[in-house]
């Protein structure tokens, strides 16, 4: 196999789809820094990963967390071509119960991360572009940021209003930012998906209002991802990819047998 030339760096990448889109990654020939809060997440990821992966641990939350993330990728492999942030949806809670201090947090953890995230690496991804046009008569390489979100990005359901209002304000930062930065190379895209997890909540009924009958598995949605940061997405800017078993389509229920 030729040596990889393209680097990933996956956040929130120690759970079942992160690491999912980290296996799918390496096996497209990329370079991969798994980043995660969880130092247990993180160890189990590598057991099951091998040495493949670069790891680093690090608070998600904050400014300094995505700078560490950004610089722990640089000094890897050198640079970073592409970003894939998995997004954790705050823990439910009835929207009456909610407080200030509980509200500030989802949405720090939503849009102020996704805005973040953009931003910094955004600007690793310019200077990249600007050293490889400088006195090269060659169209540089693109790069792409791609955020992964729960259905609760569209949609709400009862205590759910922490994850929908987190989640939906990734998806207002990357139709927002996507037309800023494609001028620039740089393509800013999501995916929303029905993850594995949710199928735990209500199984039954989750499966009848699913016309597929089960959630995106995380193979999936990394093989989603993995387009998304190709060449082949060039064209692809600010585009939501849904992976809902076609739940958004479905008027109702779809009662099943199995």
């Amino acid at each position: 196999m030729a040596q990889p030339d393209r680097v990933a760096v996956i956040i929130g990448g120690a759970g079942q789809t992160g690491l999912a889109c980290a296996r799918r990654f390496v096996s497209g020939n990329w370079s991969v820094l798994l980043v995660d809060r969880d130092q247990d997440r993180l160890e189990r990821a590598v057991d099951e990963a091998g040495d493949d992966l670069v790891t680093h641990l690090d608070r998600l939350d904050a400014r300094i967390g995505v700078k560490n993330a950004l610089a722990a990728g640089l000094e890897a492999f050198g640079r970073v071509d592409a970003l894939v942030m998995v997004c954790d949806p705050p823990v439910a809670a009835p929207m009456m119960q909610i407080g200030a201090e509980a509200y500030d947090r989802a949405i720090a953890s939503g849009g102020r991360m996704a805005l973040l995230a953009v931003q910094t690496f955004a600007r690793q991804f310019i200077e990249q572009i600007e050293e490889e046009t400088a006195g090269a008569d060659r169209t540089p390489r693109g790069y792409s940021i791609t955020f992964v979100t729960g259905l609760e990005a569209e949609t709400s359901d009862p205590d759910g209003f922490l994850s929908s209002v987190s989640q939906s304000a990734v998806l207002a930062i990357v139709r927002a930012a996507s037309v800023e930065l494609a001028r620039q190379r740089v393509r800013v895209n999501a995916i929303i998906a029905l993850r594995p997890r949710a199928e735990t909540l209500e199984a039954r009924f989750l499966k009848d209002r699913t016309p597929t009958g089960r959630a995106a598995l995380p193979d999936e949605i990394a093989e989603a991802a993995l387009y998304l940061a190709s060449p082949g997405a060039a064209s692809t800017v600010g585009t939501v990819l849904r992976l809902d078993g076609g739940r958004q389509r479905l008027n109702g229920v779809m009662p099943r047998d199995d």
